[in-house]
């Protein structure tokens, strides 16, 4: 199967991107799971998945091939590999948000003033895009960052972009944004890591 994802420009190299297309045909062909998907949902998943239409058409074609898991186990593979290419970014593309060298965004993570997981073959930094703005990391991530170390990936993403009732049913990303008080944040994280 071969196709190419769109990203934004400078939040991943080609040969980043390469490796992401890799690992989500990688997933696609291992996945065994059962789940509630329709072949139509799996068509209108990929018609959403950013795909051109070339590699749209032979996305589909191979999703057929017996080789490749059932059509609802692929939607819900597709779903969760797009979605993760659409939600992190490189060390390079951080290092340019945030002004400063690689160096001293790997620094960060040492620090853990960003959080960050390894991924793909040379096992690089693959950098959550929602603790960033367009222009830098959150107001007062690095305040909260610290506070969510050791809890699971997934966690920290729902407390980070789900609406929440103690922060005026804002997320802690708008909460942040927002120019609030990140302290507040910090006091909610320490109390997701104890649970």
């Amino acid at each position: 199967m071969s196709f190419s994802i769109e990203l934004p420009d400078g939040l991943a190299s080609e040969r980043e991107k390469q490796s992401l297309e890799v690992e989500l045909v990688r997933a696609l062909r291992r996945t065994r799971r059962h789940s509630t998907a329709t072949t139509g949902g799996v068509d209108a998943l990929l018609e959403m998945s950013g795909l051109d239409a070339e590699h749209l058409a032979s996305a589909k074609a191979k999703l057929k091939h017996p080789g490749v898991a059932s059509a609802a186990t692929t939607a819900d593979v597709v779903a969760r590999q797009v979605r993760v290419v659409n939600s992190t970014i490189s060390t390079a593309a951080v290092a340019k948000i945030l002004g400063v060298t690689p160096t001293t965004v790997t620094r960060k993570v040492e620090s853990k003033f960003l959080l960050a997981r390894r991924s793909g073959a040379r096992r690089a930094f693959a950098f959550p895009a929602w603790q960033f703005t367009d222009h830098s990391a959150l107001p007062g991530w690095d305040e909260v960052a610290p506070a969510l170390t050791g809890v699971e990936w997934r966690a920290v993403e729902a407390f980070v972009t789900a609406p929440r009732e103690e922060l005026d049913d804002a997320s802690v990303r708008d909460w942040l944004i927002a120019g609030k008080d990140p302290s507040v944040v910090v006091s909610l994280a320490e109390s997701l890591v104890r649970w």
